[in-house]
């Protein structure tokens, strides 16, 4: 996780704890709230990111 923001370490780990509590991922705008963004285009950059570097697939 050496490359990743801060904000991008919180939503992997939400990512994780949700799939794993609830048997789904959570929706864009509930990734909002958990880590305090508003825009959902912001929350879509990092899940970019996050496939971008291999750590979720869409």
């Amino acid at each position: 996780m050496l490359n990743l923001s801060q904000k991008q370490k919180l939503i992997l780990d939400f990512l994780k704890s949700e799939s794993s509590e609830k048997g789904y991922i959570p929706s864009v705008r509930e990734i909002c709230e958990h880590v305090g963004l508003k825009s959902i285009s912001t929350v879509h950059s990092h899940l970019n990111k996050l496939e971008q570097l291999e750590y979720i697939k869409k």
